[in-house]
């Protein structure tokens, strides 16, 4: 019985993730399917030329996930011999595998407190043997790009702007040599996959394979279960990966390909709704603001566009924990959430913690060792009705005002 109640706490009233879907994406979705338009079609290239219209850039080359945008760049950029690439420690496990995919070698460095890599904590960072920089902005937050750029210049660095989070944010993407976006769940453009190559100056293209139809079938399905129906199916998705872990060991290889038809169809529609969804998620972050502010225990974020809204809390004197438990005060705030039936999303355990990627080398990571165990992210998806966010700040008002 007690775990048919463990079980039945996660059909959350307001999940995470969401789909800011209507029935444009919809019908793009079935449209694709009833076509037989789900791998190849017309749309990749209309996506490319909207990116470049609507983001600036002279070029667009979309691809299957933003990782593979990554690997496509890395591939592509210019041969000196050296085969190290500097990238923050606090982040995705998807940026690291194109990095090896590549035949290169990934260095940590660390961030500052705002999450974000600045010039000095990259520089701690840099060998002889550097040759490529990325450089993400994580949470919605640009990064402090001009003395970065500078200190890239200086070395003659090759420059990827992971604008995956910042999509939104004023000159997103246009920092580095090249910009990556993604479309995966939880970004400023939701399709069922999907990523973006973007360029400033001319830069190799060679071309790429499709993939196969059950791989993007396959992939949508598991998008509109986690993220379109995600109130309803959670608990068996929830088993499914249980089951899935115990079944076979998790695998970071990917498979580098052009953009799906039916992904790009969706990003499509969605291209045409970033100002709304960056409107509403300002407005969801206003009403936390509102609510939150004042209370000792928590720092509330430093953000443009609240790609995520990050709480870190005040975990006194506690030693960092072993990965990939958290703080103690934290663990508490995303139970007491889910309780009220608030799903809650924990912030990145550290890359140079996750096997295999341990044995990477690293600089001096202070803060990345203080922040990732104390935070912990709310929702704040532009899906979510001002209503529902009212009760989210307000049970989140009521745990903080507790401590």
């Amino acid at each position: 019985m007690h775990k048919l109640g463990i079980l039945a706490r996660k059909f959350y009233k307001i999940p995470f993730l969401h789909l800011y879907w209507d029935s444009q994406e919809y019908s793009e979705f079935f449209n694709c399917f009833s076509a037989n338009q789900v791998v190849d079609g017309p749309l990749p290239a209309k996506l490319e030329k909207a990116a470049i219209r609507k983001l600036g850039f002279e070029g667009a080359r979309a691809l299957n996930y933003a990782r593979s945008a990554i690997q496509f760049a890395l591939e592509n950029m210019p041969e000196d011999g050296r085969n190290e690439v500097v990238v923050p420690s606090f982040g995705c496990t998807g940026i690291l595998q194109p990095i090896l995919q590549a035949g290169l070698k990934p260095v940590f460095c660390d961030v500052e407190k705002d999450f974000n890599p600045s010039e000095k904590t990259i520089e701690k960072a840099l060998s002889p043997r550097t040759r490529a920089v990325i450089v993400p902005g994580l949470f919605g937050k640009q990064v402090e790009w001009k003395p970065i750029r500078s200190l890239c210049k200086e070395n003659n660095l090759f420059v990827v702007d992971d604008a995956s989070q910042t999509l939104g944010c004023n000159g997103a993407g246009r920092f580095g040599d090249v910009a990556v976006f993604s479309f995966s769940l939880g970004k400023m453009i939701s399709s069922t996959g999907g990523g973006l190559l973007c360029y400033t100056r001319p830069f190799p293209l060679p071309p790429l394979q499709p993939e196969k139809y059950a791989k993007v079938a396959a992939r949508a399905a598991d998008v509109i279960l986690r993220a379109g129906w995600r109130k309803y199916t959670l608990p068996f998705l929830t088993i499914d990966y249980w089951l899935k872990s115990k079944l076979s060991p998790r695998r970071f290889q990917f498979q580098k390909k052009r953009i799906a038809n039916l992904d790009a169809a969706i990003a499509l529609k969605q291209f045409a709704k970033i100002e709304a969804a960056v409107a509403l998620r300002k407005r969801n972050a206003r009403i936390l603001f509102d609510a939150l502010g004042g209370f000792d225990r928590v720092s509330l974020p430093q953000s443009e566009v609240f790609t995520k809204f990050i709480l870190v809390f005040d975990e006194g004197h506690a030693a960092e924990p072993k990965p990939p438990l958290h703080g103690k005060l934290t663990t508490r705030f995303v139970r007491f959430m889910a309780a009220k039936g608030v799903e809650c999303e924990w912030s990145y355990v550290p890359l140079h913690y996750r096997t295999p990627f341990d044995a990477c080398k690293h600089s001096s990571l202070s803060n990345t060792r203080s922040l990732w165990w104390r935070c912990v992210a709310l929702p704040v998806a532009p899906s979510i009705s001002e209503e529902d966010m009212k009760y989210v700040a307000d049970e989140a008002r009521q745990f903080l005002a507790s401590v």
